[in-house]
């Protein structure tokens, strides 16, 4: 089993936003405030989509996500109290880093075989890793929320940064650290106004 933690640590301090992302600080207000206390726990961000359908054979190991979810659950690392489930980000914050006509080619299916190979996923996407990789990224934003909010949180999935703007690479469809980072800038701005 992997236990590999993809760990984001912030220094910041944020506490809700306006415009584009209120929804996600009421989100992830919501989550903390039916958890009450989980002092001394690490928050953590896991969504049941991160290991999709895969092909057996396929070198990537697509199951170590939910592997790492498990063995966290088994020793305790992991309960109720401190997992975090992310809400899918809205396409404008993906187009804040990714050029929309490979975004939609991805979305809907249409990346050609050049750009999917380079990836090293199946062509076509399923939809399921579509989700899936949409969800990773949207785990990525809401742990850097939670890593401003607690000093340190970790997504059980993430760490996919080989994306470029206009392609993916190295199994990396859609950049999480970029994209994430690039919206918790622009939440800290909106505050700021």
């Amino acid at each position: 089993k992997h236990k590999i933690f993809n760990v984001l640590i912030a220094s910041a301090s944020l506490t809700s936003s306006a415009g584009i992302h209120s929804k996600f600080s009421n989100h992830l207000d919501q989550q903390i405030k039916a958890k009450g206390s989980f002092t001394g726990l690490l928050p953590c961000v896991y969504h049941e989509c991160y290991s999709c359908d895969w092909p057996a054979d396929h070198r990537f190991p697509m199951r170590k996500f939910k592997d790492l979810y498990e063995f966290m659950l088994e020793n305790r690392i992991i309960t109720d109290r401190n997992i975090f489930i992310p809400k899918e980000l809205d396409d404008e914050v993906f187009l804040n880093t990714h050029c929309e006509n490979y975004y939609h080619n991805f979305i809907n299916k249409k990346l050609s075989n050049e750009i999917s190979r380079r990836i090293g996923f199946p062509s076509p996407h399923s939809n399921e890793l579509i989700k899936r990789t949409k969800m990773e990224v949207s785990g990525t934003f809401l742990t850097g929320q939670l890593a401003v909010k607690f000093g340190l949180a970790c997504n059980l999935a993430g760490g996919t940064h080989h994306a470029h703007r206009n392609f993916g690479s190295g199994f990396t469809i859609l950049n999480d650290l970029s994209v994430a980072s690039r919206a918790l800038k622009e939440m800290a701005m909106e505050q700021l106004q």
